[in-house]
């Protein structure tokens, strides 16, 4: 049988920051990316060597890799999978954060977390919002999601977690660029 392997890209509004929408039953040799990747597995499961040795995730989960982290993957069993990938650059992050980039490491490749997986659906509702009206206000609000969601995952989830409330910086001026938006009318 035929590998299927179905793959779009998709921008962002930040420059850089792009997500990817798979559905696939081909297996993945060793590689690596730039930048992290997180998102959810929607359907099927998956098997790669990460890290953290062998894992396995199953739809519903999150998951994700590091910059620089060498892994692979496989479909368990022989259905197709899909997800969605957010790939945020660096430097982006450390941003997002107002944190040092060489600091910054998700932790676990598999995230079972409600309360994160809720935010990252939201993110990913805003970017089909902006993808469909291209509004400056639907930006913003992406943005301020994509620094929740970054914030919430490094806090809880990541190799040093930290506070919440420390990396506020960021999503106050987030918040001080849509209150601008408003200002200045349509």
């Amino acid at each position: 049988m035929k590998a299927r392997h179905d793959v779009r890209l998709l921008a962002t509004p930040p420059e850089g920051v792009y997500l990817t929408v798979s559905a696939s039953s081909q297996r993945f040799d060793r590689h690596w990316h730039d930048c992290y990747g997180f998102g959810l597995l929607d359907r099927g499961g998956q098997r790669w060597l990460s890290r953290c040795g062998s894992v396995e995730a199953y739809s519903g989960t999150l998951i994700n890799t590091n910059p620089g982290e060498v892994h692979d993957g496989q479909p368990l069993g022989h259905e197709t999978r899909a997800w969605r990938i957010l790939s945020v650059p660096v430097p982006v992050m450390a941003q997002a954060l107002e944190r040092d980039a060489g600091a910054l490491e998700i932790a676990p490749p598999v995230i079972e977390d409600r309360e994160l997986i809720a935010v990252l659906r939201t993110l990913l509702r805003q970017l089909h919002g902006w993808h469909s009206h291209r509004a400056s206000s639907e930006a913003l609000a992406f943005e301020e999601s994509l620094v929740a969601t970054c914030t919430l995952l490094m806090s809880r989830h990541g190799a040093r977690p930290f506070h919440e409330k420390d990396g506020e910086g960021s999503l106050a001026a987030v918040r001080e660029r849509l209150a601008d938006v408003g200002r200045a009318g349509p």
